[in-house]
C-alpha cells in the first residue's frame, strides 16, 4: 500500500493505543506495500537457503507500527506473511492465534481467499513455511478449504482451469496441484461470495460476486458484481496486472480506501 493517507489513518488510529508506548519512537518502523512486500521476500529467501537474519532485523519486524494498525484497519496478505516471518525468524510459534482468526475471517470461514487467487497464492509462500515448520490442524484445515473453494468454482480454457474471477486477480491458472483435483465444472455452485451457473450453451457460465468487504483492503470487492465468461474468457472483468497499475491517480485510491462501504467494516476482522 502507498503512503499517504491510509498511512495517515493508521497512524492517527493507533496514536492512543497504549501498547505503542512499550516501543521508543525512534524503533518505529512504518515500512508498508510494495517495499515490505519485497523485504519480506527477501527475508523469507534469506530463511530457506539458511542466512542467518540479526536479533535487530527480526525487532524491526516486530516493531512495524504499519502492520499493526492494518491487522485491524486493511487486514490482508501483507499481515498474515508478516507474523509467519517472524515465527520463522524467531523459531518460535507465538503468531497461531492471530494467524488462524485472520485466515478464517479472510477466507469467509475457510472457503475462498477474499483478495482473490493471486494474493492466496502469495499468502501460501509464507504460511506453508510456517506450517512446514510448526504445524496446526486449524492452518492445515483452512488452507485445505481454501484450495477446495477454488476448485469448486473454476473455469477451464483451453484445457486449463482457472480461478473464479474476483479480488485482484492475475491472469493465471490455477496451480498443477489444484488442476489434478479439478474434474469437471457442475452446473451450479455457491462457494463463499461466489456463485457460478453454467448455461446451456457450455461455452457461457455467469459468475455472481456478492462482495463482502473487509476494512480498507482495496484488493477484497467492495461491490455486488456478475461477470459472463465466454469460452474461457471473462468478458467484463479486468485482470490484476500490478499495484502501479491500479489507480489512474492518489485521489482515485483514496477513494476507494476511503468508500464508506470499507470503512464501516472496519474491524470485522478480530485478530487478537
Amino acid at each position: 500500500m502507498r503512503k499517504g493517507i491510509r498511512f495517515l489513518i493508521a497512524v492517527l488510529f493507533f496514536a492512543n493505543c497504549s501498547s505503542l508506548n512499550l516501543i521508543k519512537k525512534e524503533d518505529f518502523n512504518f515500512q508498508n506495500s510494495t517495499e515490505l512486500a519485497k523485504h519480506q521476500a527477501k527475508l523469507l529467501n534469506d530463511y530457506k537457503t539458511g542466512i542467518p537474519v540479526s536479533n535487530e532485523e527480526i525487532k524491526n519486524l516486530e516493531n512495524n507500527v504499519w502492520v499493526t494498525s492494518a491487522a485491524v484497519l486493511a487486514p490482508g496478505n501483507l499481515v498474515i506473511r508478516q507474523w509467519c516471518l517472524i515465527d520463522l525468524l524467531k523459531g518460535k510459534n507465538r503468531h497461531e492465534k492471530e494467524i488462524v482468526n485472520l485466515l478464517i475471517c479472510l477466507s469467509y470461514n475457510r472457503e475462498l481467499w477474499a483478495e482473490g487467487y493471486s494474493y492466496w497464492g502469495y499468502t501460501r509462500e509464507i504460511l506453508d513455511e510456517w506450517l512446514k515448520k510448526f504445524g496446526s490442524t486449524d492452518v492445515a484445515a483452512i488452507e485445505k478449504g481454501v484450495d477446495a473453494g477454488f476448485v469448486r468454482t473454476a473455469y477451464k480454457r483451453n484445457g486449463v482451469w482457472y480461478p473464479a474471477p474476483f479480488g485482484d486477480l492475475r491472469d493465471v491458472p490455477l496451480s498443477p496441484e489444484l488442476q489434478t483435483a479439478c474434474d469437471s465444472l457442475i452446473d451450479t455452485a455457491t462457494v463463499g461470495i461466489v456463485s457460478l451457473k453454467k448455461e446451456r450453451n457450455p461455452l457461457i457460465i455467469f459468475y455472481r460476486i456478492e462482495a463482502q468487504p473487509i476494512g480498507m483492503n482495496f484488493h477484497i470487492p467492495k461491490r455486488n458484481t456478475t461477470i459472463r465468461v465466454f469460452n474461457g474468457i471473462p468478458l467484463n472483468f479486468v485482470f490484476y496486472t500490478g499495484y502501479g497499475n491500479k489507480y489512474k491517480s492518489k485521489e482515485e485510491e483514496a477513494a476507494d480506501l476511503l468508500d464508506s462501504v470499507r470503512v464501516k467494516t472496519i474491524g470485522k476482522c478480530k485478530p487478537y
